[in-house]
């Protein structure tokens, strides 16, 4: 039905269409002071220390994930960074 999922040279679909600061390629947050429907964009270093918060005082053996949480994620960041690019309208050369 799908015979082309999981091959090589076939990039992502996107399911939302692109959103930047400029409409080019600034992230979303880059200006600082700027609103979006009336609030600023937490910092995004904030949102990771919120969510993952691991001080050095806190550290300690974690019970329920141990390394292979660590290489799933480098598995899902290699898998993410070698796709393939996608063809756009605009680019940033």
């Amino acid at each position: 039905k799908h015979s082309y999922f999981g091959t090589s040279n076939h990039g992502y679909a996107r399911w939302l269409p692109a959103e930047y600061e400029d409409g080019v390629s600034l992230p979303k947050g880059f200006t600082e002071g700027k609103l979006y429907n009336g609030f600023p964009l937490p910092l995004v270093r904030k949102v990771s220390n919120e969510i993952i918060h691991t001080a050095n005082e806190n550290v300690t053996q974690d019970q329920q994930r141990s390394v292979i949480f660590v290489h799933w994620g480098q598995w899902v960041d290699h898998d993410l960074d070698l796709a393939p690019a996608p063809v756009t309208k605009i680019t940033n050369t």
